[in-house]
């Protein structure tokens, strides 16, 4: 069965990837790396993305373990799916030998694109709703007790003004990976951001899993940044002084 949320992620691949293209050449590279480059990096985030899903609902498949091969039933976990993602984007690199970290800069733009069409899918399916709200925007759904604040609508909003900023950071970058962790830091940001309107999810004390997971996600890409920053030589005019 078709869903609108499998049509926008299929469509959020497919602009992403055109998106990814442009930025390739801007970057250094031949447009058509990114398709190559794209069966990979699906298949990764598909396997990595399932495997967090099931890892987070261990009790869901423990009396049926072979049901966590069924991708159609079930989900994902988004930052699974980035682990792997990003994972098959360096080996790619690494056996292309070219510059991982720049090729991630030039497809960072494809992480905030494909979240904003897939947390429209899960709007107008009624997923991944938030608390009970009296605000004039709250959404009412099927099977669901009380108005609920539309939780992937703001998620999504929030992904649009992330690609602005890559759109018009992408001029002039400090150094190569500073697109691609910066995009991954405030991606973290978002998701603890609107998993405070969804306290009925929370699994840890006052967190919920996707929480901890942005916490984690925040702190390697702040890592990463000084890390990056540090490898990077300064201009000359910036050693002089």
């Amino acid at each position: 069965m078709v869903t609108w949320h499998g049509l926008l992620t299929a469509a959020g691949v497919v602009v992403s990837a055109y998106a990814a293209g442009h930025y390739a050449r801007r970057f250094g590279f031949d447009a058509d790396i990114v398709w190559t480059l794209l069966p990979y990096v699906a298949l990764a985030a598909i396997v990595g993305g399932r495997l967090a899903y099931v890892g987070a609902n261990l009790a869901e498949f423990r009396l049926a373990p072979l049901e966590a091969l069924r991708i159609d039933r079930g989900g994902f976990g988004s930052f699974g799916a980035l682990i792997g993602a990003l994972a098959a984007l360096v080996v790619f690199a690494r056996v292309r030998r070219l510059p991982p970290w720049r090729l991630a800069d030039a497809l960072a733009i494809a992480i905030p694109i494909n979240y904003l069409a897939m947390r429209v899918g899960n709007f107008l399916i009624g997923e991944l709703y938030g608390d009970v709200s009296s605000l004039p925007w709250a959404v009412t759904l099927p099977g669901v007790a009380g108005a609920r604040h539309p939780v992937p609508l703001y998620d999504a909003l929030a992904q649009a003004a992330l690609i602005v900023f890559l759109v018009r950071r992408a001029r002039s970058i400090p150094f190569d990976g500073f697109l691609l962790w910066w995009t991954l830091f405030y991606a973290s940001v978002i998701r603890f951001a609107v998993d405070l309107l969804r306290s009925e999810w929370r699994a840890v004390g006052f967190l919920t899993l996707g929480q901890i997971g942005a916490l984690l996600l925040a702190a390697v890409s702040v890592a990463m940044l000084a890390r990056r920053r540090r490898e990077t030589p300064l201009p000359q005019s910036e050693e002089a002084t």
